[in-house]
C-alpha cells in the first residue's frame, strides 16, 4: 500500500490487484481494489505499464471508477500490443503515486519456448491476510478449519517468497543465459488441459505448497510423457485444494467424512485416504526435512549440534562431483561457495540417506533410482522414522539429500529438485556460484550440456 501526501485537498491511499494474474495475449487488464480517496467522484489517473527490467513500456489515462464505500475498478485497460512476460503496473494522478507496483502475467499460448516457470499463485494467496482471513488466520481458521477465499485480492504479504519476486529473479537470470521462458501460474495450468504439452522443461520456484488434483494430474502425465521438471523449491505439492469460481478452498481438519463435499479431495497429498507424495516425483519430501538450522532457537540447536556445525548449517556439501550441474560451479573440499546468505531458507525439502545414497528403510514411495547430489544439514520437524528404526517426533538435526535426480516413470521425463523455498534468491546476483548451479541445472535438464 501506497501513502501520499494531499493533492488538491484529496488523500490518497489505494490498495489494487489486477482482477485477473494470467491474462491471454491480446485480452484486456482489469484492476480491483479498495481506496481512501475522500471523494464521491471518479478520478482520472494514469496507468504505467512496466517489464521485469523495470523499463516503461505502456503509458494510459484511465478513470479509477468508485463502487460501493470504498471499492474501484479500472476496465478493459488496453494492452494489446504487449507480448507474453511478467509486467507490472503503476497508477499515478499528478505525478503521485497511488499505489504500489502490482505484478501480473501476459501468457502467449503461441509463443515458441519450452520451458515454462510457474508462478505459485495459490500459494501466495493461501499466506495473503488482506481483508482479515487466510489459511492460517481469521474466523473460518479459528472456526471450523475450511477455509475459502477468493485470488480477487491484492498481494499485501511483504515476504519475497509470497511474492512475483519469488519468480522474476530466476526469469532474468534465465535469459541472461539465453533461456526464454514462458510464464505460467497454477490458476491456468489448473483451468487448461494439456498446457504443458508443448513444454519440455517446466521450473517450479520458491514456496509451491498449495495444489489441486488437476494439476498434479497434469504434472504427473507432462513428466510421464517426457516432460522434464526442475524445483528450486521446497514445501511443493503439500496441500491438495479446491478452486471453483475464482475461489480457493481447504480443509485442513485433516480428517475424512463420509459424504462430505471436499473432505476427500483436499487436505495433505499424503493423508492416506489422498495418498499421493511429492517424494514419487522428486525423490525429495518436506516430510524427510523440515526447516533450516537458522531458523531453530540456537540454544536449542546448540544442545544437538556443535558451534561449528551450527555455522555451517547453510552449506551444501557435494556428493556426486563429476554430475554436469556442478560443471564451473567452485567447490571447497566438497563444500559449495556461496556469495549469498539465507538461500537455504524458511523451509526445506530433503531425502533420508546412508553413506550418501536414499535410506529406502526410512522412506517410501522415492524412486529406486533417485540420485543425491548433494546434502545439507537440516532441523527434521516431522514424526518420521529415526536412524534406529523407531518412530518418533523428537526434536532431531540430521545431514539429508537436498538436491537430487530421479526418473519416476519408465520412458519419462527427469526431475531435479533442490529443496529450498528461497534458493531463488541466488538469482539476484547473476555472476554468482550459485546463480551458475542453477543455470547447470535448467541446462542440464534441457541437454544443453549435450549439444555440439
Amino acid at each position: 500500500m501506497s501513502k501520499n501526501k494531499k493533492s488538491s485537498g484529496l488523500a490518497y491511499s489505494l490498495i489494487t490487484a489486477p482482477k485477473i494474474y494470467t491474462i491471454k495475449r491480446g485480452g484486456p487488464l482489469d484492476i480491483i481494489g479498495s481506496t481512501k480517496i475522500k471523494t464521491k467522484k471518479n478520478i482520472t489517473s494514469i496507468i504505467k505499464i512496466y517489464d521485469i527490467y523495470e523499463h516503461e513500456v505502456l503509458s494510459l489515462d484511465v478513470c479509477i471508477k468508485k463502487i460501493l464505500v470504498n471499492g474501484i475498478v479500472i476496465e478493459n485497460i488496453n494492452l494489446e500490443d504487449l507480448q507474453g512476460g511478467v509486467y507490472s503496473y503503476r497508477l499515478y494522478t499528478s505525478d503521485i503515486l497511488l499505489d504500489d507496483p502490482q505484478y501480473f502475467i501476459i501468457y502467449d499460448p503461441n509463443s515458441s519456448s519450452k520451458v515454462a516457470i510457474m508462478h505459485p499463485l495459490f500459494t501466495w494467496q493461501a499466506y495473503n491476510v488482506y481483508g482479515g482471513e487466510s489459511f492460517y488466520r481469521g474466523a473460518q481458521f479459528d472456526n471450523t478449519k475450511k477455509i475459502e477465499l477468493t485470488l480477487e485480492r491484492p498481494l499485501t504479504t511483504q515476504s519475497d517468497y509470497h511474492r512475483p519476486e519469488s519468480t522474476i529473479p530466476t526469469i532474468r537470470l534465465l535469459e541472461k543465459n539465453g533461456i526464454k521462458t514462458d510464464s505460467i501460474c497454477n490458476l491456468t495450468l489448473h483451468e487448461t488441459k494439456g498446457l504443458l504439452d508443448k513444454y519440455d522443461l517446466l521450473i517450479l520456484v520458491g514456496h509451491d505448497e498449495y495444489w489441486t488434483h488437476t494439476m498434479y494430474d497434469q504434472l504427473e502425465d507432462f513428466v510421464r510423457a517426457g516432460g522434464n521438471v526442475v524445483a528450486f523449491a521446497a514445501n511443493i505439492l503439500c496441500w491438495a485444494i479446491e478452486v471453483e469460481n475464482g475461489n480457493i478452498r481447504v480443509d485442513k481438519r485433516n480428517q475424512y467424512i463420509e459424504g462430505e463435499s471436499g473432505s476427500n479431495s483436499s487436505g495433505h497429498f499424503r493423508n492416506p485416504w489422498i495418498n499421493r507424495q511429492q517424494q514419487s516425483l522428486f525423490g525429495l519430501a518436506y516430510w524427510y526435512a523440515g526447516y533450516p538450522v537458522s531458523r531453530i532457537d540456537p540454544t536449542v540447536a546448540s544442545q544437538h549440534l556443535t558451534q561449528d556445525q551450527i555455522r555451517n548449517s547453510g552449506a551444501i556439501h557435494v556428493i556426486d562431483m563429476g554430475h554436469q550441474i556442478f560443471s564451473g560451479v567452485k567447490i571447497d573440499n566438497g563444500k559449495i561457495l556461496t556469495t549469498e546468505t539465507n538461500l537455504l531458507d524458511v523451509e526445506l525439502d530433503g531425502v533420508f540417506i546412508s553413506k550418501d545414497k536414499v535410506d529406502f528403510t526410512r522412506t517410501v514411495d522415492v524412486p529406486k533410482n533417485t540420485k543425491v547430489l548433494a546434502k545439507s544439514i537440516v532441523n527434521v520437524a516431522h514424526t518420521r522414522v529415526n536412524q534406529n528404526g523407531k518412530v518418533t517426533s523428537d526434536v532431531s538435526f540430521e545431514t539429508v539429500g537436498i538436491i537430487t535426480e530421479c526418473s519416476p516413470y519408465p520412458k519419462g521425463g527427469v526431475t531435479l529438485q533442490l529443496g529450498s523455498v528461497c534458493f531463488f534468491r541466488a538469482a539476484k546476483n547473476p555472476s554468482s556460484n550459485e546463480a551458475k548451479l542453477m543455470i547447470n541445472m535448467v541446462k542440464y535438464a534441457t541437454g544443453a550440456f549435450n549439444e555440439p
